[in-house]
């Protein structure tokens, strides 16, 4: 499963994701079964492909991954040393 940075709150399997230094609400009611469900401000969500697939309103933002992260890097030293 891919990281996502979260844009937007979401309630994704009985847990509610918020964005980075979000203020943490001291209680938080489910949409779905309306009982306590608890909260995470960390501001990163793991999802599948098909879980990702569902959310089109900009909840979330892909997160670079190490070879990506990597790759950035490579071609970022190809600049400045000059190579194409």
């Amino acid at each position: 499963m891919a990281k996502y940075k979260v844009l937007r709150p979401i309630e994704h399997h009985s847990k509610l994701y918020l964005p980075a230094n979000w203020p943490r609400p001291p209680k938080v009611i489910s949409a779905g079964h309306g009982g306590e469900i608890p909260v995470d401000t960390g501001g990163i969500i793991e999802l599948s492909p098909e879980e990702n697939a569902g959310m089109t309103l900009g909840q979330v933002e892909p997160l670079p991954s190490k070879s990506d992260k990597q790759a950035g890097q490579a071609a970022e030293d190809d600049k400045t040393s000059g190579r194409k």
